[in-house]
């Protein structure tokens, strides 16, 4: 896949199959993750970078997948628009509402074997605690991060993609 990027981190990856609720135990996740820049980026609707919406479009529903931490993150960013603007706040706790039903069957959680994955990538080098889920997530489920953000996770043994580079 154009602009697909895998980083090694020159450590065995643990086993996959582990999967998501809603999934049988015997079926195993394969997809894409969404990262926060990516969600954010396609609530703008037809205003949206053109290569991240025609990547999307590309994608089956099914592949797509939102991490609970992802909802965590924006929650705290309309937390911190709370006290400036109430509009906004509401507009933006509705967007999320949509979102949550949007993804409901293709929400990962954040499961103990994630968490320890977590601690693996934090001896590898110190990392944002949310980037570090996600990137545990990804490796977990046998996913690839979709960001704009790349050299984030550059030596994590994940594969990143960027659709904004698309253009």
């Amino acid at each position: 896949m154009l602009g697909t990027t895998t980083f090694s981190s020159g450590t065995a990856a643990s086993p996959v199959g582990q999967l998501h609720r809603g999934f049988s135990r015997l079926k195993r996740v394969s997809g894409f993750l969404l990262d926060t820049n990516i969600v954010s980026e396609l609530r703008k609707g037809q205003k949206a970078h053109m290569s991240v919406l025609s990547w999307v479009h590309e994608q089956r529903d099914e592949e797509l997948f939102i991490s609970v931490a992802t909802f965590g993150e924006i929650r705290m960013g309309i937390e911190r628009l709370r006290s400036r603007d109430l509009n906004q706040v509401a507009r933006l706790a509705n967007w999320t509402d949509s979102l949550a039903t949007q993804y409901r069957s293709r929400m990962l959680d954040v499961t103990l074997e994630i968490f320890e994955k977590w601690g693996q990538l934090q001896d590898i080098r110190p990392l944002p605690v949310i980037d570090a889920i996600l990137a545990a997530t990804v490796l977990h489920h046998d996913l690839t991060l979709v960001t704009r953000n790349v050299e984030d996770f550059r030596g994590l043994g994940l594969t990143v993609f960027d659709p904004f580079r698309e253009a």
